[in-house]
């Protein structure tokens, strides 16, 4: 009499279990299929930008408006050529558009399949000049960021007493946006600054 009962419950467990082993593996090529069908998208984006000059529109100092124009643009170009909105990544979250210093440059960060930023799954499109280089790590973008900050550091060492003091607290400023395993990276150009 309980056997059928029993038999129906292992049975469901059973099937449960199968399917909770066979799902993660395809969870993670899942991922890793949204990850590069983002870079392609960031490379689309970057063609896009590079093609209607977006980049000679936006001013350096703001970083929110550059953020709105960024959204703009991209919604009027893609618009006729696509129903997705090219202005939020895989995973529903907003495209972060930076204008570097320096002419033709500039960052897209995609937070990645954690949905947050500053974290080692961020898709990063970092473009120099002629030269896009993609990064999965904020590392690689705080690196290029304190290097411009040294950069200015030595410049105005010899004009300014202070200007130590404006690169640590341009140091303290990132660490406040990075995550722990960041951190030690950030320490040691701190503990290298007289």
């Amino acid at each position: 009499m309980y056997f059928p009962f029993l038999t129906k419950i292992f049975i469901g467990v059973f099937i449960i279990a199968l399917v909770s082993f066979f799902a993660q593996p395809i969870k993670d090529k899942v991922i890793v299929l949204k990850i590069k069908l983002m870079e392609h998208e960031l490379l689309l984006i970057d063609s896009a930008i590079q093609e209607k000059q977006f980049i000679k529109k936006t001013d350096e100092s703001s970083i929110h408006s550059n953020q709105m124009a960024f959204r703009v643009f991209l919604k009027d170009y893609f618009s006729s050529k696509s129903m997705r909105d090219y202005s939020q990544d895989q995973w529903g979250e907003t495209l972060i558009f930076i204008n570097e210093q320096g002419e033709n440059c500039y960052r897209i960060t995609s937070s990645g399949p954690d949905k947050l930023m500053n974290t080692k799954d961020d898709i990063i499109m970092y473009r120099e000049k002629e030269k896009v280089d993609f990064s999965v790590s904020p590392i690689n973008i705080l690196k290029r960021e304190i290097a411009k900050e040294k950069q200015k550091y030595l410049v105005q060492k010899t004009k300014v007493k202070d200007s130590s003091e404006v690169l640590k607290s341009k140091c303290k400023e990132m660490y406040d946006r990075i995550t722990d395993e960041n951190r030690v990276y950030l320490f040691d150009i701190l503990s290298d600054i007289d």
